[in-house]
């Protein structure tokens, strides 16, 4: 699981879970964007994902590692 990759929806809803709040329900213009980590050693995981929403007013830009860091905002 470490190295395969998500599509959008898996990616949402692994966010939504760790995040607390259903996306696709409360944020508007969610925006993902797949890095692939394959050459950087430190890396936990191959795969991260930059995605970006509007919440309440304000936008939030998280980095997501869904199966070991989480989500980092930044």
């Amino acid at each position: 699981m470490k190295n395969s990759k998500l599509n959008r929806k898996q990616a949402i809803d692994a966010l939504s879970m760790a995040y607390g709040i259903d996306l696709f329900k409360f944020a508007n213009g969610i925006r993902v964007k797949v890095i692939d980590h394959k050459e950087n050693v430190l890396a936990p995981e191959r795969y991260c994902y930059k995605i970006t929403f509007d919440l309440c007013g304000a936008k939030h830009k998280l980095g997501f590692w869904p199966n070991t860091v989480g989500y980092q905002s930044y």
